[in-house]
């Protein structure tokens, strides 16, 4: 049975990768401030069936930022289009997330520990193969090390709980990533990084993704990213690229 329950949903790496171009190294986000970030992700693969898909998927993220909190909303349009010829399109999984950051921070300062909820709204089209129709709810940390020059180590373990359609059991599942990033100059970075995520079908493989980026800051407000992924399992797509922008108000 295929591991596709609805097209790929860009993960928080690619966000957070873009808030490091938004935010020079050393510096603080003012509290109160706004932060949009618009992105289009295309991805291509049959996640270990029979039936070969190609993903668009296009958020738009709002984040709000507090002393030591961020607040999500990301609202997506996803189409996937299959190659027996099917096409769907329409609004996708609306996530609502928030970080706190610096539960933990070492003495020195070079590491910090963050905590992340996410709730994924069911509200894309399960008929049209959009999505699961069900609520997910996941929980997160992450960790972070500063290194020399503006580059960095990252790594995260969370947990999600999965709604079950009414034909599919899902499992809840946990993921985990590790990955770098690394400064260019002090307007341009990049980082990889090893996405895992235990499989919501059982007996299906884990999904297990490699992803690279670079993203460099236009001024003080804007910045923009280029992406790309590949699969390194059955159950991920192949692979995938995309492109997104952001600014800070």
């Amino acid at each position: 049975m295929s591991a596709r329950v609805g097209p790929r949903r860009a993960d928080a790496v690619v966000l957070l990768a873009l808030l490091a171009a938004l935010v020079p190294a050393g510096s603080a986000v003012a509290q109160g401030s706004l932060r949009v970030d618009a992105s289009v992700e295309y991805t291509s693969g049959d996640y270990g069936g029979t039936t070969d898909y190609n993903d668009i998927y296009v958020p738009l993220t709002l984040t709000y930022a507090l002393r030591r909190v961020d607040l999500r909303l990301t609202v997506p349009y996803l189409e996937a289009e299959t190659s027996a010829g099917s096409t769907a399109s329409g609004l996708g999984d609306v996530i609502a997330g928030i970080t706190i950051y610096d539960l933990w921070r070492s003495a020195d300062g070079s590491m910090a520990l963050d905590l992340t909820g996410k709730i994924k709204f069911g509200t894309a089209d399960e008929t049209e193969g959009l999505g699961s129709g069900e609520n997910d709810y996941s929980l997160q940390t992450g960790l972070y090390k500063a290194l020399p020059n503006g580059n960095g180590l990252s790594t995260g373990v969370g947990y999600r709980t999965r709604g079950d359609t009414a034909v599919i059991d899902l499992e809840n599942v946990w993921f985990a990533y590790i990955g770098g990033l690394h400064a260019f100059s002090y307007r341009m970075r990049g980082g990889i990084f090893f996405d895992y995520r235990e499989a919501s079908i059982a007996g299906n493989e884990a999904v297990q993704e490699l992803s690279a980026f670079i993203s460099r800051r236009m001024d003080n407000r804007w910045a923009v990213q280029v992406f790309l992924l590949k699969g390194l399992s059955d159950t991920s797509p192949d692979w995938g690229g995309g492109f997104s922008v952001g600014s800070r108000f």
